[in-house]
């Protein structure tokens, strides 16, 4: 059968969906609207609205059978010849040669276990993933799945290198439509720079049995516009566990820090004390020698010996100025 080619871009009528933007209060596509064109997010609302086109066979021959991976040539033409595309956009410099795209890091994420969803730009394009923890983050590409297909896709082998994991490769379900989600663990004592529309997925495709009805795909959905965000994930709240232990480590080796120098203070201001008892103790020692030496035990005789009475007078001095010492710091502790 003789391919049936479509021009998409000129073809489509799109003044409808960007209207229904413009009147939309969903903040996650007025947002989206900011960073990608508007005419690309009607598109993506055009594609919803063509659902049911998904159920019906491809134009063109394959030539293969159930269970085998689209090649390249074959994904190409489900991104060209067929609507809804397979891929939107394509880009061609990230289909591999053999029976692969790489799918681009999207403008939606989520980093560790906040609520809140951020954005990636052309303008703010880098992601930190700290070590030890988990991010959600969406695919730039968006994927229109006919019923004939199902997708699996993972980390680019070159991710997994640098320590990120995300146990897959999960399928993707005929007939699903949107951008893709998942979370990704940062599993080196690193933190990892991802950037905004570089290649990080990995996706092939695979025939399956021919679709035989419809789709009620909406039946299982909140609403038409959940899939641009974290909807469905929104019951979850992934943090990545090591990255609390550590967190809650942290926090005790702080506190134990902190009792330590506390204690090693104590410990100081206590030695200081006992030097200056030890010092006046001394000191009257000494005094108390001198005074004996000179007059003896019993013999209250003045015997006028010049350096006997230099030295009790020194051992007194250094008996006072202990005292004094002994008192300033006390009176500052």
């Amino acid at each position: 059968m003789s391919p049936r080619k479509t021009k998409q871009s000129t073809n489509i009528d799109l003044s409808k969906y960007i209207k229904e933007i413009d009147g939309c209060d969903n903040e996650t596509v007025k947002k989206l609207c900011t960073i990608t064109d508007k005419n690309q997010i009607a598109k993506y609302l055009y594609y919803l609205d063509q659902h049911k086109m998904l159920a019906n066979p491809p134009q063109f021959d394959l030539g293969t059978s159930i269970g085998a991976v689209l090649r390249k040539p074959d994904i190409e033409r489900f991104c060209e010849q067929r609507m809804p595309p397979l891929i939107e956009p394509l880009d061609k410099n990230y289909l591999r040669e053999s029976a692969s795209y790489e799918l681009r890091l999207g403008s939606r994420y989520r980093l560790g276990d906040s609520n809140q969803a951020e954005w990636l730009s052309d303008s703010k394009k880098d992601l930190i993933i700290p070590q030890h923890s988990i991010a959600i983050v969406s695919t730039y590409e968006w994927l229109n799945i006919p019923g004939c297909l199902i997708a699996r896709w993972n980390l680019r082998v070159t991710m997994v290198y640098r320590g990120l994991v995300w146990v897959g490769s999960l399928q993707v379900d005929p007939g699903y439509q949107g951008f893709l989600f998942c979370p990704i663990y940062n599993l080196s004592d690193q933190d990892q720079l991802l950037i905004y529309k570089d290649p990080l997925f990995i996706i092939d495709f695979v025939l399956t049995t021919p679709a035989k009805d419809k789709y009620g795909l909406w039946e299982l959905r909140k609403g038409k516009y959940s899939t641009f965000d974290f909807d469905r994930l929104d019951e979850y709240k992934i943090d990545s566990a090591p990255a609390s232990s550590f967190k809650e480590l942290r926090t005790n080796m702080e506190n134990l820090k902190k009792d330590t120098e506390e204690t090693i203070i104590e410990l100081e201001r206590k030695t200081e004390r006992f030097q200056d008892i030890i010092l006046v103790v001394i000191g009257v020692i000494i005094a108390a020698l001198a005074i004996i030496s000179t007059f003896g035990i019993t013999n209250t005789e003045w015997k006028q010996s010049w350096v006997e009475f230099v030295l009790i007078v020194s051992a007194l001095v250094l008996s006072l100025v202990a005292v004094i010492i002994a008192s300033r710091k006390r009176r500052n502790n």
